[in-house]
């Protein structure tokens, strides 16, 4: 290997453009910046509109295209575990998203966007496997905490907008690397002056690893030891089309994802395998009325479906059980703006109509395959079983927002929400009010004051919807005595925040500290299943630093601690499970810490130009105080560090080429830590690498 890395090493200095000078334009992102950059980057997520970082009404990152290049990031998991308060950790074989300390088993509580329209997957979103690309973006904009009160109930904990590139090149990404890793991208962009026209298609597959313990708590996970089909990802295709013309904007994404599954039966990820598909549009029309005021009308639509299936049946015995859950959905909004000298007023209108038709479970005799077909459209019968009612849902919701200018030093924001949705019994209005005050008391000094809160609707499949699981649904056929312990969820889950922010800039450093408070009541989650099972309190802090240390020499840091208490409310399995799991049981220590949260996080980086055109990229991720379950006692992961490394060369031949070398856990750290809400203990993916390849043209 270090003989291959060095002959291309020297095949690239030969092949680079000799009167080539440093682009320090083209390979710039967020950590790269001068201070003049830093304080002018704009953002679009947390009002819908252009506006600086730094005034904001959110605590917000940006990850830009030129880090996705640098710092090797293949996949969001890459980019997410290197902003501060957000980590992700597997739940079995899924890799689950933490916001906060809030460690939920599923990755629901984020809102995943590409240009604002959500790609939230209908059942248990799996967007960190590596079917979502970055090679399309332009940038990431993150929010970290509440900050659904323009987006609806269906966003809780953090935010993360995808913003897809505008450009007239066409881009050519191909991917290699061990554990069987390839991806390729192809992008295609045209810029006018009456609009852009962007298309982007990308395939991705990976091989699994050995994660887990003959001696796991769960006999479904210690099955899978010595095994690779963890983290495995079967060949997947996403494809994207946006185009804008004058005053209107349309978007097309599809997304096909083929991951194993866990959990299915006694034979486990070895013959379940789980399928995501997505086909969603928008069409997007805003009108300038007169120089202060625009109106945005969207028409918002399309299918989601997640189908967990078996696909060999092995030696298993017995029912096999099958699920697959779909939603069509149609949503409109309608919007106002008005813009003045000091102020920036909007208010909308949301609203949505979800078809629930064909959510089965439905079961495969090993003796008798053909039977069981999802055709046969019966509540019960022998062989297929309806989880939730064949029924529409509406959902409808004003939003208000007022930004005023009271000088160039301050500057106060509110907002508030009002959500309707009758998937629950109870026919409640809910409120979600975001409040923030931004102080500049000089030019490089920021200070943030907020309170936001959001209010996320359950999914159907966790409402009286449900016609399988629930307290409400015990004696009926096929209702198992695990899943009738509570009732399914009658209230929505809110999360409440008080957030401090301040950011200054001394020089050529940008610095950025936060501290919150926040409340999350009525959790919902997949066990005990699918109910308000507790609430969540937390406070903690955030830091961040970015320096330019010379022209060649960046660095960046930062940090999170967080302590965080969970307080059952439902009843969770005493004992051993039918399926002989007893990861039912309440998933936090006898101190109310979630499993798999660490209580300090950190991370440490550098960028530097080794010459001309080559740029190295290098960062530390470290974590400690993590509670993790091993032979069913309690203890903490401490000190766990992992290494990683990009090196890119860039303008190859005519600036027609770029490649990066990009390894991950160089130092092959497989010591074990903590699996979210399982009290499990498992090994993260070893050293691997991949090799990329650009072409413009």
């Amino acid at each position: 290997m270090k003989c291959f890395i060095f002959t291309l090493f020297i095949v690239l200095l030969n092949l680079t453009n000799s009167n080539a000078q440093t682009d320090t334009n083209s390979n710039k992102g967020i950590y790269t910046m001068s201070l003049s950059e830093l304080s002018k980057v704009k953002v679009i997520t947390s009002s819908k509109t252009d506006e600086l970082i730094d005034d904001a009404p959110n605590v917000i990152y940006v990850i830009t295209k030129e880090d996705i290049l640098l710092k090797g990031y293949k996949n969001l998991e890459d980019a997410l575990v290197t902003i501060p308060g957000l980590g992700v950790f597997h739940k079995d074989i899924q890799m689950v998203a933490q916001v906060r300390g809030i460690a939920p088993n599923d990755n629901e509580k984020i809102t995943f966007m590409i240009n604002g329209q959500s790609i939230n997957q209908v059942y248990e979103p799996e967007v960190f496997n590596g079917a979502i690309r970055l090679e399309n973006l332009e940038r990431i904009e993150i929010i970290v905490g509440p900050g659904s009160v323009l987006y609806g109930s269906e966003t809780l904990g953090a935010i993360v907008n995808m913003i897809t590139k505008k450009t007239n090149d066409t881009e050519i990404y191909t991917s290699t690397g061990n554990n069987r890793t390839h991806s390729a991208t192809l992008n295609y962009g045209a810029k006018s002056k009456k609009g852009n026209v962007f298309l982007s298609a990308s395939y991705a597959e990976k091989g699994g690893y050995d994660a887990w313990s003959s001696n796991s708590n769960s006999p479904g996970n210690s099955s899978l030891s010595g095994t690779e089909y963890t983290g495995l990802l079967y060949p997947s295709f996403t494809i994207l089309g946006q185009a804008t013309h004058k005053n209107l904007d349309f978007q097309f994404y599809s997304l096909n994802s083929q991951t194993t599954d866990l959990h299915l039966h006694k034979g486990a990820a070895k013959d379940g395998r789980r399928y995501d598909y997505l086909n969603l549009f928008r069409v997007k029309n805003k009108k300038e009325w007169d120089n202060k005021t625009s109106s945005r009308i969207e028409l918002l639509g399309g299918s989601k479906r997640t189908l967990r299936n078996i696909v060999e049946l092995g030696n298993g015995t017995g029912d096999q059980p099958q699920w697959d859950i779909s939603q069509t959905f149609y949503a409109t909004e309608a919007a106002v703006q008005r813009t003045t000298k000091k102020n920036y007023f909007q208010a909308g209108i949301q609203t949505q109509l979800k078809q629930h038709r064909h959510n089965y479970d439905y079961k495969i005799y090993p003796d008798n395959p053909d039977q069981g077909s999802i055709g046969k459209d019966s509540t019960y019968n022998n062989y297929i079983r309806s989880i939730v009612k064949i029924t529409n849902t509406h959902s409808y919701a004003i939003y208000l927002s007022d930004e005023f200018k009271l000088s160039n030093k301050l500057k106060f924001t509110a907002a508030i929400r009002f959500d309707y949705d009758d998937i629950l019994e109870n026919k409640n209005i809910y409120t979600s009010p975001r409040v923030a005050t931004i102080y500049k008391p000089k030019e490089n000094i920021i200070f943030k004051l907020m309170y936001n809160k959001s209010t996320r609707m359950p999914p159907p499949i966790g409402t009286p919807l449900n016609m399988l699981w629930g307290k409400e649904n015990e004696g009926e056929p096929y209702a198992p005595s695990w899943a009738t312990l509570n009732y399914n969820a009658d209230k929505p889950e809110q999360l409440t925040a008080y957030e401090f922010q301040s950011i200054t800039y001394i020089k050529k450093t940008r610095i950025a500290f936060n501290l919150y408070y926040q409340v999350l009541n009525d959790y919902i989650t997949w066990f005990a299943p699918r109910t308000n099972v507790g609430d969540f309190t937390g406070y903690g802090f955030e830091a961040e630093v970015k320096s330019e240390i010379s022209k060649k020499l960046n660095i960046w840091a930062n940090t999170a601690y967080t302590q965080n208490e969970f307080v059952a409310s439902a009843l969770f399995f005493s004992g051993t499970s039918p399926v002989g799991d007893a990861a039912y049981k309440t998933p936090s220590n006898d101190k109310g810490e979630a499993a798999a949260v660490p209580k300090i996080t950190g991370l440490f980086g550098a960028n530097y130009n080794v010459y001309k055109t080559i740029n190295f990229s290098s960062y530390v991720r470290y974590f400690t105080l993590q509670p993790m379950n091993i032979n069913n006692e309690w203890i903490y992961a401490n000190n766990v560090y992992y290494l990683n490394a990009t090196v890119v060369w860039t303008n190859i031949l005519k600036k027609k080429w770029d490649i990066s070398f990009s390894v991950k856990n160089i130092l092959n750290n497989r010591k074990f830590i903590g699996s979210q809400w399982q009290k499990e203990a498992y090994k993260p993916r070893g050293e691997n690498f991949e090799i990329t390849s650009i072409l413009r043209f």
